[in-house]
């Protein structure tokens, strides 16, 4: 299974408030048959579109309506894939591609954003952003 969530805030808890004071959430959207759903696919221009997508599906996180300049922070996909890379303890979740951003949302203004690319503790792959404070 694919699972694609996000929050707007600054953590992957659903509770905290996202920095212009709207209120956070994390959705869930079931992949589209037939599109490839491996972390193999992902780049940080993929992990932009997801998170867009994420925003227009649910848009009590706050609209997210643009990213721009998606770049390469931290890319553990092979290691991942080698077994190289071990969720940690006390953890439910590694992130295995992780991106800065810059995201225009739907009040106009431009905000520094961290895209990634998690995976869980029963190997189901699910895509984060937040704000970057």
């Amino acid at each position: 299974m694919f699972v694609v969530a996000a929050v707007a805030g600054g953590s992957d808890q659903p509770t905290s408030p996202a920095r212009d004071g709207s209120p956070t959430t994390a959705a869930e959207v079931e992949p589209v048959a037939g599109v490839e759903h491996s972390v193999d696919a992902y780049t940080c221009e993929r992990l932009a579109e997801e998170a867009k997508a994420i925003a227009a599906a649910d848009s009590s996180i706050g609209k997210l309506l643009q990213v721009y300049t998606p770049a390469v922070v931290s890319d553990q996909i092979a290691a991942y894939n080698a077994g190289d890379v071990a969720i940690p303890e006390g953890s439910t979740s590694v992130t295995v591609l992780q991106c800065s951003a810059l995201g225009t949302f739907e009040t106009g203004t431009d905000i520094p954003i961290a895209i990634e690319l998690r995976v869980d503790l029963n190997g189901d792959a699910w895509v984060w952003y937040g704000v970057q404070e």
